[in-house]
């Protein structure tokens, strides 16, 4: 199979291909493992330890050889396969039983974890050897000049509190009521009166942080977006009520940052997906402004 055609608007160059050896192919060719074909989708596809090694980078699929015919580079390493294993986080998708409390796929258990390559950029090292070969083959390719660029992203599970002497004196009662720490109950009760800041109501000091770093990166190599929680009643959601003058006031603020808002779907929402647009509905109520970024 040539790789040949337009995918998602990038064609792939004459130089590589992806299938059997031996067909007057000019270039680069990688042989398939099998991975695509026999048993994808299936828990047995995911690699065993321990790894081969393919010019000190791990091989997850295929064998470790290079093989020059004429003007043909035969690679029986796939790393076309390896590639798309380690982005797509497949092992995640097909290990289905491999879950923590939470009903996530531990890190610990996945296979660059596991087999000691965490740290390592394994398939930018395969593009690497890519470009090794075409130098070897005399190809005249360009590479992209790509620099990193930043998301600053913020959680915000807690706002602090609502001012005004309501919420003062309901802190006073706790305190009083041994429900809460008494010295606990003075501070609440300081800042519903506004004789000191909570430090949770903080937005305006961590803007001044982002601004510092989009002053030396740029804006177009730096943007960021405050995900506000809006549904949920568990243990694990929101502090705060969306549509309450403490949160009104805290979106106002990153949108006259000029930064991006987004959903912080509830943890309940991982159970029931369903509950995403209902939350996403009213943060864009709340907001004013569509709403295409979740952080779960």
């Amino acid at each position: 199979m040539l790789l040949d055609r337009p995918i998602d608007g990038f064609v792939w160059p004459e130089w590589l291909a992806y299938g059997a050896p031996g067909d007057g192919h000019r270039g680069i060719k990688i042989v398939p493992s099998g991975f695509f074909s026999q048993d994808y989708g299936l828990e047995r596809s995911v690699p065993r330890l321990p790894l081969r090694s393919f010019q000190g980078v791990p091989l997850l699929f295929g064998e470790p050889r290079v093989e020059r015919h004429g003007s043909e580079l035969v690679v029986g390493a796939d790393l076309v396969a390896g590639a798309y294993f380690l982005l797509t986080r497949y092992e995640e998708w097909v290990s289905k039983a491999v879950r923590d409390q939470h009903g996530r796929f531990p890190g610990k258990e996945s296979l660059p974890f596991r087999g000691g390559f965490l740290e390592q950029p394994v398939v930018d090292e395969y593009s690497g050897l890519l470009k090794e070969w075409c130098a070897e083959l005399g190809v005249n390719e360009t590479w992209p000049d790509r620099r990193f660029s930043v998301l600053l992203s913020h959680d915000i599970d807690t706002l602090g509190r609502e001012l005004g002497p309501v919420s003062a004196l309901r802190a006073l009662g706790s305190g009083l009521c041994f429900r809460i720490n008494l010295r606990a109950a003075l501070a609440h009760a300081g800042y519903a009166c506004g004789l000191a800041r909570h430090p949770y109501n903080n937005i305006g000091e961590v803007h001044q942080m982002d601004r510092s770093l989009i002053d030396r990166l740029g804006p177009e190599r730096c943007r960021v977006a405050y995900f506000f929680m809006v549904g949920g009643e568990g243990e694990y959601d929101r502090t705060y009520k969306i549509q309450d003058p403490l949160a009104r006031r805290a979106l106002a603020a990153v949108k006259e940052n000029g930064a991006d808002i987004g959903l912080h779907a509830s943890y309940a929402a991982g159970q029931e997906p369903r509950l995403i647009a209902r939350e996403r509905a009213l943060l864009e109520k709340t907001a004013g402004i569509p709403i295409t970024k979740n952080r779960h």
